[in-house]
């Protein structure tokens, strides 16, 4: 079940980095014609780097699972 979350966690983190480079590119298109830069980022939330290696403490058995998914629900 945990894996599976974690699995989970990874698709949602693709799909909204995927979305961010969407939008980030039509706005250097929309602020090239009209004449403004802009760029949008998120900070504080998590990675597919965070999925990697909360799988590897999964894996390893080395915590619980709450230290696992924490993490994920305070993002």
């Amino acid at each position: 079940m945990i894996r599976r979350y974690l699995r989970f966690q990874a698709f949602k983190i693709q799909m909204r980095d995927h979305i961010l480079a969407t939008l980030n590119s039509a706005l250097r298109i929309a602020g090239h014609r009209i004449g403004f830069n802009a760029q949008i980022k998120l900070n504080g939330v998590c990675s597919t780097g965070d999925v990697e290696q909360a799988t590897q403490m999964l894996n390893s058995g080395a915590c619980k699972f709450s230290e696992i998914i924490d993490p994920f629900l305070r993002s």
